[in-house]
């Protein structure tokens, strides 16, 4: 049974998108050198705010730590896993299990497409990098995941767009 599209525009799907940003902070961070400590990597890990995050993504190419990365945002609550979750318990029991990882992992792959595309284009305008409008939907309309890491990668180096998208 297929998921039905409202479920991408869900609180569920936010988070995930949420998740995939998260982890863009987290490699980001680790590709400056910058160290993270245990409770820094937890209050990453567990934001849910994509306007935080979008925050801390444009802040990374000038933080020297993660405390300038946090600025003003305060701590995040941690959220319990979705697979851990009442809705998980109750579909468990009433067998529709299944359906309900496939929808997750569904809507996962989603979130962290859709939210490392927008960690692509937030870094490339916070570095002042033009990116026509041809190139940002090519950038949010990949569906690849190791492209879009390349292209994430490359973006925290480039001197223009062409440097990002360049094919090889």
């Amino acid at each position: 049974m297929p998921v039905p599209l409202s479920f991408f525009r869900s609180e569920t799907s936010q988070r995930l998108r949420a998740e995939g940003m998260a982890a863009s902070v987290l490699v980001l961070l680790d590709q400056r050198g910058i160290e993270v400590s245990e409770e820094a990597r937890e209050r990453i890990s567990a934001c849910r705010s994509t306007e935080a995050l979008t925050t801390w993504l444009t802040r990374i190419s000038t933080a020297k730590s993660t405390a300038e990365l946090f600025g003003r945002w305060g701590p995040m609550a941690t959220q319990l896993s979705l697979l851990r979750s009442k809705t998980a318990q109750r579909l468990r029991a009433e067998g529709h299990y299944e359906r309900y990882i496939q929808g997750y992992v569904e809507s996962f792959t989603e979130g962290y497409l859709t939210g490392t595309a927008k960690s692509i284009l937030a870094l490339l305008d916070h570095r002042g990098i033009e990116a026509p409008e041809e190139a940002r939907e090519h950038i949010t309309s990949c569906r690849d995941i190791e492209t879009l890491a390349v292209w994430f990668d490359r973006a925290v180096d480039a001197g223009s767009i062409a440097d990002v998208l360049v094919a090889g």
